[in-house]
């Protein structure tokens, strides 16, 4: 996988941004590079009630991709982040929790 290209940190949310990088974390982790996990499942981790505002915002600047099909959602971000480049600027806190 390619290193970063671009982080969208300038123009969105904190909230937005942690659940930038637990999507990062969770796509690469798998092996297509996806983030195929569902919303209750961010939300949980990000230990909020609903991901609806920030994920919405990321979709809007246009850092999200979205996957919709018959057995789900799939998320992907727009920008190549992988969890070593995250770790390495400092952000595994933000992603840890």
């Amino acid at each position: 996988m390619a290193r970063l290209l671009a982080v969208p940190w300038r123009i969105v949310s904190d909230e937005a941004r942690i659940l930038f990088l637990h999507i990062a974390k969770i796509a690469d982790d798998d092996e297509d590079d996806v983030c195929h996990a569902s919303d209750e499942e961010l939300a949980s981790a990000m230990g909020v009630d609903s991901i609806k505002k920030p994920f919405e915002e990321l979709k809007k600047a246009r850092y999200m991709i979205v996957d919709e099909t018959s057995e789900g959602r799939s998320l992907r971000l727009r920008y190549d982040v992988t969890l070593d480049f995250l770790e390495a600027a400092g952000y595994h806190e933000a992603v840890k929790g």
